[in-house]
């Protein structure tokens, strides 16, 4: 489910809690964040287990932050988070999503490929306008997942 104003404090929660700090965020920044970019929830039993924040720009989906609660099924809930953004994606014509992975996540290999994931460096994408947009996006430690969502690419202003 897409994550909406009212919930940014389970959003904000989840990310302090499950980045161990290192990431903290309070109501007001979510809020603030919902400008940049918009927040895929996982949600089990009426809590908030996971999420994913993402946005589209340039027809470049990028997903910078996933987090998901220790005990979940991981492969069925990325996979979950995952296609809720493509499709949500799509009817923004994006033509390739960009994952950063951090932590456990970068680590889980086989899982991405399942999903048509592959590991790849910003300079390896071939298309101008997703390098740029890997190369902006990218932060230290994470771990790139590319896909292409469309074969056709949009080369004019839609």
């Amino acid at each position: 489910q897409r994550g909406k104003p009212k919930h940014a404090s389970s959003i904000a929660e989840l990310v302090t809690r499950l980045s161990k700090g290192k990431h903290k965020m309070n109501v007001d920044e979510v809020m603030e964040s919902f400008g940049d970019k918009a927040y895929m929830l996982l949600q089990q039993d009426g809590q908030v287990v996971g999420v994913a924040g993402w946005q589209v720009e340039n027809l470049v989906t990028r997903t910078t932050d996933i987090f998901l609660e220790d005990n979940l099924d991981t492969p069925k809930a990325l996979e979950t988070l995952v296609k809720s953004v493509e499709t949500a994606s799509s009817e923004l014509q994006s033509e390739a999503s960009l994952i950063f992975a951090m932590n456990e996540l970068a680590k889980q290999e086989t899982i991405w490929q399942k999903l048509g994931y592959e590991k790849r460096t910003p300079d390896s994408l071939g298309v101008q306008a997703w390098q740029e947009a890997a190369e902006e996006v990218s932060a230290p430690g994470s771990v790139l997942f590319f896909k292409q969502l469309r074969q056709d690419r949009v080369l004019r202003p839609i």
